[in-house]
């Protein structure tokens, strides 16, 4: 006798990520960035991370070689689903090809996500802070300087203090310590400033946020935290997290 057993009829639901998936460019030869974004993605949210092939030397001509491999790791973000968000997680090479480009090439490539970059996060951030004047600690080559200090001004903030710490190779940034960045922020301080603000996401700026927010009190921008905090609203999520910074209680 044969009996035929009736599958169970299969249940399905959002899976996952139902509040919002968002995808993010990282260089290959990056260290801190992809930590700082699973640390501050909220539950439901997806964080879904290609790399892009990228030299592990900073400097302009490796940053604006990017360019060429932008379109093709944007098309390998879950390729056949769609995103809401887009972003390239590079600061460096967004200031050196230019942030419209940049955006212009992710929305080739995904024309259903919002484009944005980790630089134009930074922006938005010292922007929604009210913050007009800043002091600006980087990690970048000398020759990054006129780029960095040029994008705030066009966004109308003024660089009242600027230091770079000249560093010619992403592991040497990604290795400086984030108490080195607590004393040289400090240090920097100008009682002027609205804001201090610590450019590259390679850098361990996150750690200190909140410590430091406290000591000079004033808000604390850092290149991942804007970039969370950044794409995070532009997907519609407006989860405030605690620990870093009052960019989130916004």
């Amino acid at each position: 006798m044969n009996s035929q057993i009736n599958p169970p009829e299969i249940s399905f639901d959002e899976g996952r990520h139902p509040r919002a998936k968002i995808g993010y460019i990282v260089l290959a030869s990056e260290e801190t960035c992809e930590d700082d974004i699973f640390r501050l993605t909220p539950d439901g949210v997806g964080a879904h991370i290609n790399r892009i092939h990228a030299s592990d030397e900073v400097s302009l001509d490796s940053a604006g070689q990017m360019k060429f491999a932008l379109k093709d790791s944007a098309l390998q973000l879950l390729p056949d689903y769609a995103i809401d968000v887009i972003c390239f997680a590079c600061s460096g090479a967004a200031m050196v090809l230019g942030e419209q480009i940049v955006c212009d090439l992710l929305t080739e490539a995904r024309p259903d996500a919002k484009a944005v970059t980790v630089l134009g996060a930074a922006k938005r951030a010292l922007q929604a802070l009210e913050a007009q004047k800043v002091v600006v600690l980087t990690p970048y080559p000398k020759a990054f300087e006129k780029y960095v200090r040029g994008y705030l001004q066009d966004a109308g903030i003024e660089v009242l203090v600027y230091e770079s710490m000249e560093l010619e190779r992403n592991e040497d940034i990604s290795r400086v310590t984030p108490e080195y960045l607590y004393r040289r922020a400090n240090k920097l301080n100008d009682m002027d400033a609205d804001a201090v603000f610590i450019c590259c996401g390679a850098l361990r700026s996150l750690e200190i946020i909140e410590q430091l927010e406290q000591k000079l009190n004033k808000p604390v921008v850092a290149s991942n935290q804007a970039m969370m905090w950044d794409c995070l609203r532009q997907a519609g999520i407006e989860d405030r997290i605690k620990g870093y910074g009052k960019l989130f209680e916004l």
